[in-house]
């Protein structure tokens, strides 16, 4: 099985939309969605792109906000430098939205990271600015464990 990112983004008219994200990574597997407005993709997007990566992870969160803090995360893709010779990751974490009523046992989460190269972070960087801009229906990252 091939550790694999796949992003899909179901446009709103208003410049936001849906990033829907499947992975799979170390034998895991999830899907989960959170709402973005498309200057924030596009931003993550462009610095994915980056050589080397900043020292602080490339990072992308959404789920619930209140008063502009995150306060339930259903998405989270981090892209960080693994070594001084070229390896890089992706990680991320998925989870289920959560009602304030509902029983917090029945969220569904998964963490994963899948190993890739800068590269491969670049294709994804031009692919997910695509994604963005309406030019393609996917950005995909797919590596070879």
């Amino acid at each position: 099985m091939k550790d694999r990112l796949r992003l899909t983004l179901y446009r709103d008219s208003d410049y936001t939309g849906e990033l829907r994200v499947e992975a799979s990574g170390g034998g895991f597997a999830g899907v989960g969605s959170a709402w973005f407005d498309f200057v924030r993709l596009r931003e993550f997007a462009e610095a994915l792109g980056a050589f080397p990566l900043p020292g602080d992870p490339v990072k992308l969160e959404g789920g619930f906000w209140d008063a502009g803090e995150l306060y339930q995360c259903h998405v989270s893709i981090y892209a960080r430098q693994v070594d001084r010779r070229g390896a890089a990751a992706i990680r991320v974490a998925l989870a289920t939205e959560m009602w304030k009523d509902g029983d917090p046992e029945r969220q569904n989460r998964v963490a994963l990271e899948i190993p890739t190269d800068y590269a491969s972070l670049q294709r994804l960087s031009r692919d997910m600015q695509r994604l963005v801009a309406g030019e393609v229906d996917e950005a995909v990252l797919e590596t070879s464990p």
